[in-house]
């Protein structure tokens, strides 16, 4: 309806024609349009559809310009830039009494409350992080644990290879033998899954590690720009919806794991 000049009671022909090289249909020169006035009647005047166009053209970003990230909170339409960064919902130019009218924020304003949103929920990962690294670090080291394991496993199969001696030798009765060789063999057993399992917590501790560092180092690495940017819009945000009464409702590329 913006844009469609037959809601000014004309009707427009001529738009296209076929090409009788290829058959296909090609839009005409709009000089070469035929417009014939008065033909039913007028939903808005000639001089409001040329406003409209005016404000349209005018509002239009120039090539180059970043793209508008905000959306208008009560129509979910995409706000408009205009010359003065601020940003408005069109719908609420061309409707007087709609509510979106009063959907306007200056750009900077609404970047700054974003980056600013942003930069609160890094630095809580940051902290977080940090933290975990820290307790990490003081934990007892699981390497040592695992060695300690492997040697108490080292003595109770050297422990069972003498019991086997002293049967062969006839220092102790068979009764006897089988009786302390079921003993080795559970404590064997029991190191040998104490080790695996030690083994498996220093590998995830270990790969947990790695991904704290890269969590933490991708938070620090944003807490100092000073302005949006499209890398951060497409990194972090996935939109931003902007109410009458001025609230922001920002809404995340990321899970609940950054708070």
């Amino acid at each position: 309806m913006l844009q469609n000049e037959i809601y000014t009671g004309a009707v427009v022909s001529l738009k296209s024609t076929v090409d009788g090289r290829n058959g296909k249909l090609v839009v005409r020169p709009k000089e070469e349009w035929v417009r014939v006035d008065g033909m039913h009647e007028a939903i808005v005047t000639k001089e409001e559809f040329r406003q409209v166009q005016g404000m349209i053209k005018a509002q239009r970003p120039a090539a180059g310009k970043r793209k508008v990230h905000y959306v208008c909170g009560v129509c979910g339409r995409r706000m408009i830039r205009r010359k003065d960064r601020n940003l408005y919902c069109r719908r609420g130019y061309v409707l007087k009494d709609c509510e979106c009218r009063k959907v306007v924020i200056k750009e900077p304003e609404a970047d700054a409350v974003v980056l600013g949103e942003l930069k609160r929920k890094l630095r809580r990962v940051l902290d977080e992080e940090e933290l975990r690294l820290e307790r990490r670090a003081d934990a007892p080291e699981v390497g040592s644990r695992v060695e300690s394991l492997r040697n108490a496993l080292e003595a109770a199969k050297k422990a069972k290879q003498r019991l086997f001696e002293k049967l062969a030798d006839r220092e102790i009765e068979r009764e006897v033998f089988l009786e302390r060789k079921k003993g080795y063999d559970e404590e064997i057993a029991r190191l040998e899954q104490e080790i695996l399992d030690a083994g498996l917590t220093e590998r995830i501790e270990r790969d947990a590690d790695g991904e704290a560092r890269e969590r933490a180092d991708a938070a620090r690495s944003f807490l100092d720009v000073g302005e949006m940017s499209e890398e951060i819009w497409e990194r972090f945000v996935k939109g931003a919806c902007v109410y009458s009464d001025g609230r922001i409702e920002i809404r995340w590329n990321f899970g609940d794991e950054m708070g």
